[in-house]
């Protein structure tokens, strides 16, 4: 039961994770290092959604900044 566990847990999850939701498993620990240090616990376990949200507006932005300055130089 433990090693399914520790299977599971250490490689299952953030295998799953990166294909479902694109996130590397480097960003997901860096994720919940720095929002647990900004916002405590309740940064711990809303770090994942925080961090996709971001990236998904700095994806976004990202292209419109690109076009902008290419247009007016």
């Amino acid at each position: 039961m433990v090693l399914t566990n520790l299977v599971s847990a250490n490689v299952l999850n953030p295998y799953l994770m990166k294909k479902s939701v694109n996130v590397s498993f480097l960003e997901m620990m860096l994720s919940l290092i720095v929002w647990g240090a900004l916002l405590g616990p309740a940064g711990t376990v809303v770090a994942i959604p925080l961090t996709l949200v971001l990236k998904r507006v700095v994806e976004r932005s990202s292209p419109e900044a690109t076009t902008a300055v290419a247009e007016s130089g």
